[in-house]
């Protein structure tokens, strides 16, 4: 029990100390990313990042907070845990908490928002 306390604490923590910078903007939500979590070797880098949507979706999620893995090189990402909120910016009650997206590696195409976070994650 008292392991799971602190890595509860641990995460608390992570989350009131992030610096969320934001990357952009598409179909009314930002994408934030925290430049400072991303660990990794330069071609594979994982990173903390925040979808904050306008309003909340029909499910009752205002945002989301998601790790990351980048593939630098190959040109691909996936989503390795997502931890979804009532309120903005990460905030309020936690509605669900998800670990690795089944459809594993996903190509990013240039020129978009995805393409834009690979490169900050990325450090190009």
């Amino acid at each position: 029990m008292k392991k799971l306390c602190s890595i509860a604490l641990l995460l608390a923590a992570h989350c009131a100390h992030a610096e969320w910078t934001m990357l952009g903007e598409q179909n009314g939500a930002a994408f934030y990313m925290d430049l400072q979590s991303a660990t990794g070797a330069p071609d594979a880098r994982q990173v903390w990042e925040m979808l904050n949507m306008s309003e909340r979706d029909a499910e009752g999620v205002h945002s989301v907070r998601f790790q990351m893995e980048y593939d630098c090189t190959g040109k691909r990402s996936r989503g390795l845990e997502m931890l979804a909120y009532a309120e903005p910016m990460s905030t309020g009650k936690q509605i669900a908490s998800l670990g690795a997206d089944p459809e594993g590696w996903e190509d990013i195409e240039a020129g978009t928002i995805y393409d834009q976070r690979m490169r900050a994650a990325c450090g190009k």
